[in-house]
């Protein structure tokens, strides 16, 4: 899962995890900071939103984009981790 803030449209993830069964599965993020000052004073802090609220699973993870500029390099970083786990230092 990726974006810049909390939920804003459609149900919460806490409520998803509650209605199905997500013991086999792992959700990852890519928290986007540095979109929207106004935004981000009201959400102090995307990091922490997405680790108490997104993530779940056995080595779920989250990798962090400053902004918008940086969110290819995230991306490509998120996706090889998440193929090759261990991946991340071979993209130096």
């Amino acid at each position: 899962m990726s974006g810049d803030g909390q939920n804003n449209e459609g149900i919460i993830s806490q409520n998803v995890y509650a209605l199905w069964d997500f013991s086999k599965i792992t959700v990852n993020g890519l928290a986007i900071r540095g979109s929207d000052p106004q935004h981000d004073s009201a959400h102090a802090d995307i990091v922490t939103y997405y680790r108490q609220n997104v993530l779940r699973g056995g080595g779920s993870f989250i990798v962090i984009a400053e902004n918008f500029e940086s969110f290819e390099e995230a991306m490509k970083k998120k996706l090889l981790k998440e193929i090759v786990p261990g991946a991340i230092g071979l993209m130096q």
